[in-house]
């Protein structure tokens, strides 16, 4: 008994310390962000101490396009719905995933982005419906576990919805067309 609330302990502890590993940062759109990840290939060994996610909210359909500027190239995924701890060995960067918390994150893009000294990242996510997404991003080189700088730059077109009185006055126009032409078709 002793011996299994040791294992126990011990894998609340390992648990609790990948826990406290990930960046989780809100971001508002369309923003910049300049970060560094703990190393270059937390992408490709699924480390999430090496990835940084970042939580950020649309009230309204937005088209969404991210890019990162770095010496090494980087893998970014997009999820729906919000992350609010480090969901350590249950993270997939393909995929839906469940933290430990309970949280449901839906899987919707991204780029594994492997190309050596790539230097730029894109990912378009075209356009989004209101919520709460998440995007991850870290190093996907694995050349060396030296830590790699980044620039994000987060872009955000909002649908643009026509304005009361303009839908008006086109129905008036198209309105008066059509009745300019029965008139001319009686003459």
């Amino acid at each position: 008994m002793k011996q299994l609330i040791k294992a126990i302990a011990v894998a609340s502890l390992m648990i609790g310390s990948f826990a406290a590993n990930a960046g989780i940062m809100p971001i508002s759109l369309p923003s910049s962000y300049t970060g560094t990840v703990a190393s270059e290939d937390g992408w490709l060994a699924g480390d999430t101490s090496a990835i940084d996610f970042f939580v950020f909210s649309l009230d309204k359909e937005t088209e969404i396009s991210f890019n990162i500027d770095a010496l090494t190239s980087f893998g970014m995924s997009l999820y729906a719905g919000e992350l609010s701890a480090d969901p350590s060995f249950l993270f997939s960067n393909s995929s839906d995933f469940i933290t430990f918390t309970g949280e449901s994150l839906t899987y919707l893009t991204g780029i594994d982005g492997f190309t050596p000294n790539a230097g730029e990242n894109e990912l378009d996510a075209g356009w989004l419906a209101a919520g709460v997404y998440t995007l991850a991003l870290g190093g996907n080189e694995g050349i060396s576990f030296a830590s790699a700088a980044y620039t994000l730059e987060a872009i955000a077109n909002a649908a643009q919805v026509p304005e009361p009185g303009t839908f008006i006055l086109t129905i008036m126009g198209v309105a008066a067309l059509i009745q300019r032409k029965k008139r001319n078709a009686y003459k």
